[in-house]
């Protein structure tokens, strides 16, 4: 696995979750009645990352078997 993709991949992670939670306040003013959609507790974002991780991990062992296959 290479190590500096994983890196990368998790710097971009980081800003996209910067930038939404700075964000959100905002987002959720502007929702009307769907503002509660932007309340996002800990252990669903803490889900939603381990699922876009294993998504990534996915998508790099695809790459790599259609690249040696």
């Amino acid at each position: 696995m290479n190590v500096a993709l994983l890196e990368r991949a998790r710097a971009i992670h980081r800003a996209s979750t910067a930038d939404y939670l700075a964000e959100r306040g905002d987002l959720a003013a502007e929702a009307g009645q769907l503002a509660h959609l932007f309340r996002d507790p800990l252990q669903k974002r803490f889900d939603q990352v381990g699922r876009l991780l294993l998504l990534v991990l996915d998508m790099r062992l695809v790459h790599h078997r259609t690249r040696v296959g």
